[in-house]
């Protein structure tokens, strides 16, 4: 309720604000101006706003992070006591006088914690192998409990140091928790392959806008794996589609799934 009426008196007294979700740095970037009564905001006015901004990204391709909390309350109740930190970016001098004050409040760590759905064991989309022998696992065999297939390798296998999919001939939204088709609608990425300490440092997936910027993220390295998405999916257009081949290139390795655990995944989109 204190929020509520935080954010409805801003807004009554003409304070006018810009914000936004920064999907290459996964945190919420926030553009103050100065208050009529010449002070600048505080910690809590602006922890109010990039709560409000949360709310609204889109969680996964049915729902935004409120449609998602409006059906979680006890996620939701932590979600309104966890302390959001903010550091000031920039500042600039208008020629009317005023400033204008950039805030940036990451979302890594606890919030992500925190809003991370439950994960499911994925299903690997390429030739199996005994991860004993190293040889190939036949068909519809049945595994024994406590054996985890890995995939079939050989010595002509690439290793690649990212994974980066161009999906600007598509429309696309970035989601916090989006997925990876191949074409017969088999997840090839997803929450579930991903590692949760490391996504929670760097997200599930980083949306570029620059084919630079792509090369120049750790995340991709030096040598990716490439891929061209085929189409967007989902009610939001948040998930998208994938070639088999790619969807199996993306797991025909152990080196590869590793890179999909850490989420060393990047996503060209159109600006």
């Amino acid at each position: 309720m204190k929020m509520k009426i935080l954010l409805i008196l801003l807004v009554f007294i003409g304070v006018q604000f810009a914000n936004s979700f920064d999907f290459s740095k996964w945190a919420v970037k926030i553009e103050t101006k100065d208050l009529p009564s010449g002070t600048t905001y505080t910690h809590t006015q602006i922890e109010s706003i990039a709560r409000v901004v949360i709310k609204n990204i889109d969680y996964d391709a049915n729902q935004t992070v409120e449609d998602f909390l409006k059906v979680n309350g006890k996620i939701a109740r932590q979600f309104e006591r966890l302390m959001l930190k903010s550091k000031a970016s920039d500042i600039r001098f208008l020629s009317d006088g005023s400033t204008i004050y950039d805030y940036e409040v990451p979302i890594t760590g606890a919030i992500l914690q925190l809003l991370t759905p439950e994960q499911e064991v994925p299903t690997l989309l390429t030739q199996l192998a005994c991860p004993t022998c190293k040889r190939a696992w036949l068909e519809n065999t049945p595994v024994p409990e406590g054996i985890s297939l890995i995939p079939l390798e050989s010595e002509l296998t690439p290793q690649y140091t990212g994974i980066l999919i161009d999906a600007r001939d598509i429309i696309l939204k970035p989601a916090m928790f989006p997925r990876i088709y191949n074409e017969e609608n088999k997840q090839a990425y997803s929450v579930n392959f991903a590692n949760l300490e490391y996504l929670q440092v760097s997200g599930l997936i980083t949306y570029v806008t620059a084919l630079t910027d792509a090369f120049n993220n750790n995340l991709v390295g030096i040598n990716p794996l490439r891929i061209t998405a085929l189409r967007s999916v989902g009610e939001r257009k948040t998930d998208i589609v994938i070639s088999n081949a790619s969807s199996k290139m993306m797991h025909s390795s152990q080196d590869n799934l590793k890179l999909l655990e850490h989420c060393k995944v990047v996503i060209l989109i159109s600006e």
